[in-house]
């Protein structure tokens, strides 16, 4: 299965560090919760874009983050945290789930939440609608997000862009892309387009590199 989202570990990371009783941090749980949601050695690899840290670390901090916002934890120095009597009432409840809704019951969360909303950029009324599922995952997944519709877009403009062009642009294109791969030793006199008539359908010509390869 994939990484969970972060407000799927909210209830396990708090489970956990209320049984372990006083401080704890988030390293002496990882293991306990990834058995719990049965985490495979491939979703344990799994890491975020940047490269710096595991997914599944990354969003047990949030899962932490969060619900210290909500005062269900609290710091007790850098990096432990422990389990506040509402956190222990929201256990007695018995939820099959905790997450921001839940998390909303108190006044704390909801004006953090408040005061981040009115800190962010405001939306156009020409602008589409915020995806409810991108606007409940975490600052990171929503800036993954983000990037990976900036590179859809870029690809799509690059596209038309070649697509409008000349067959002259096309053609110096194609061998520019080949030299940059290496044909031809990566040296720049290595290709050149030919693009005029009579030239028997043959758009250019990369040279062979040092070693011969074509």
């Amino acid at each position: 299965m994939a990484v969970p989202d972060y407000q799927t570990f909210m209830l396990p990371l708090l489970r956990h560090a209320a049984e372990r009783g006083g401080e704890t941090h988030i390293g002496a749980l990882v293991d306990e919760i990834a058995n719990e949601m049965k985490l495979t050695t491939e979703d344990l690899a799994a890491l975020i874009p940047s490269g710096g840290q595991t997914l599944l670390l990354n969003r047990l901090h949030w899962a932490k983050s969060y619900m210290q916002r909500a005062g269900v934890i609290e710091s007790t120095r850098h990096g432990y945290f422990r389990v506040t009597s509402r956190g222990a009432e929201l256990l007695r409840e018995g939820l099959n789930r905790i997450d921001n809704s839940i998390l909303s019951r108190f006044p704390e969360f909801v004006e953090w939440r408040r005061r981040s909303a009115s800190s962010s950029p405001r939306v156009s009324a020409t602008e589409p609608p915020v995806d409810v599922e991108l606007e409940e995952s975490s600052p990171e997944d929503q800036i993954s997000a983000g990037y990976g519709k900036i590179q859809e877009a870029l690809a799509a403009d690059l596209i038309d862009r070649i697509r409008s062009a000349p067959p002259v642009f096309f053609e110096r294109l194609i061998v520019d892309l080949l030299v940059a791969m290496g044909y031809g030793g990566g040296r720049a006199e290595a290709g050149k387009a030919l693009g005029r008539s009579g030239d028997g359908g043959v758009d250019g010509v990369i040279n062979e590199d040092a070693l011969g390869w074509m």
